[in-house]
């Protein structure tokens, strides 16, 4: 049996996933427990969102600049996972895919 978790309703219905699909954030290690409980092996596949910097105008043609929210960057995502993760569960196994 394999379970996912996002981070949205939208992101949920987008997949078509039923009950084996958990909506949580990763910053928020309580959101993910129902997502991980019970389970051997923990595959992380993730991907960090930037956005656009408040400001940005289309209209003048120039190229827009980027951030991430703190605690969002690409490389703090899946560790951040694996943090809460071993928190609550004793896994060996990992596999991280970015």
């Amino acid at each position: 049996m394999a379970r996912g978790l996002v981070r949205t309703e939208e992101s949920k219905q987008n997949i078509g996933a039923e009950d084996d699909v958990f909506i949580g954030d990763i910053r928020d290690a309580e959101s993910i427990i129902p997502a991980i409980q019970g389970i051997d092996v923990l595959i992380i596949l993730t991907s960090a969102v930037p956005l656009i910097k408040p400001g940005f105008d289309p209209t003048k043609g120039q190229r827009p600049e980027f951030y991430f929210d703190d605690g969002a960057y690409p490389e703090q995502v899946p560790l951040q996972f694996l943090s809460y993760s071993q928190l609550f569960l004793n896994l060996s196994p990992f596999l991280f895919i970015f």
